[in-house]
């Protein structure tokens, strides 16, 4: 995390550690699917855990952060090869993908927004920031393994992004309310509702083309 933004606390720490394992599993899941190598399992799990994180601070003109936190990268390797050894063995696949992905996207929308704010982005931008930060890596991912990205799908994905986002920055920098117990509620609440729009298949009202 860039100085000029919220030093991550401990417990925040471990749980970003946990964000990026669950996104770079479903990188590696979503190698499964497509019958890649090891090679290609490391490449989609390290692009899909890292790569929203890494438009978000390119976009708000930070030091990328896995450059500077290389545990980033080890544990991104060691998920990957684990899914890799462990994937034969696994049932319902697109299943744990969606949930792995649901994981990391609560924690990275919250975050991401912060770091916007942190650097005197408008709230409109930081919303935007924290939606690019939790579905850029997915999106990356599914492009690589040429599939539709899940951004696209009916089912509610980057509107659960910029529902945390906006609720974190109406807890923290509109309420005032302190920086952990705005994360924990934006991060929770993402959460859940992602995993709603996933055991109810929600999804928002989509475009129709008339007859003729």
């Amino acid at each position: 995390m860039d100085d000029h933004a919220h030093a991550l606390p401990v417990f925040f720490y471990w749980l970003d550690l946990l964000a990026l394992a669950a996104l770079a599993a479903s990188g590696a899941l979503a190698a499964a699917r497509k019958n890649m190598d090891i090679g290609g399992f490391v490449l989609v799990g390290i692009v899909a855990a890292i790569g929203g994180g890494t438009l978000r601070d390119v976009l708000l003109g930070y030091p990328v952060a896995w450059t500077r936190q290389p545990e980033y990268l080890v544990i991104c390797l060691v998920v990957t090869v684990a899914v890799y050894v462990a994937t034969p063995h696994v049932d319902r696949r697109e299943t744990w993908l969606l949930w792995a992905d649901a994981l990391g996207m609560g924690l990275y929308a919250a975050i991401g927004a912060d770091k916007a704010l942190a650097a005197d982005a408008s709230p409109l931008v930081a919303v935007s920031t924290g939606v690019i930060a939790a579905a850029g890596g997915g999106i990356i991912r599914d492009v690589l393994c040429n599939d539709i990205p899940v951004i696209l799908h009916k089912e509610i994905y980057a509107t659960v992004a910029a529902a945390g986002a906006v609720l974190y920055i109406g807890l923290h920098d509109i309420g005032g309310l302190d920086y952990e117990t705005s994360l924990i509620i934006a991060v929770t609440a993402t959460f859940a509702l992602r995993a709603v729009a996933i055991i109810y298949s929600l999804s928002l009202p989509f475009y129709r083309l008339r007859p003729g």
